[in-house]
């Protein structure tokens, strides 16, 4: 009876230990620094994003927001850019360009 109990404590623990892996889809905007033509900026945008693509999983979840805890840092992959270029009139009325460029996503995480 005592080993009947010790197997099926072992069993409970060795089944619980397993992670069970949520996959999440999310997006972030991120921007370039002011730059003084749209041409640079939609440029500096583009250059953000080819070094994005060109990162690993760890390297992402560095760069890009996630909200859970016990995230999977290698599981980090890019789902779709956009780059769109905004103006910004607030210095003085002077027109200055920053590239935006929408990211989303895809991560996983420990759902216990």
């Amino acid at each position: 009876m005592k080993i009947a109990m010790i197997l099926a404590a072992s069993l409970v623990a060795s089944t619980s230990s397993f992670a069970s892996l949520q996959s999440t889809s999310s997006s972030a905007d991120l921007t370039t620094h002011t730059v003084a033509s749209q041409a640079k900026a939609r440029a500096l945008a583009a250059e953000y994003v080819a070094s994005l693509s060109a990162m690993s999983g760890a390297e992402l979840s560095k760069k890009l927001p996630h909200y859970h805890g016990g995230i999977d840092v290698d599981s980090f992959s890019l789902t779709n850019t956009k780059i769109i270029t905004v103006i910004d009139l607030s210095n003085g009325g002077v027109p200055a360009y920053k590239g935006m460029i929408d990211v989303d996503y895809t991560y996983q995480y420990d759902a216990k």
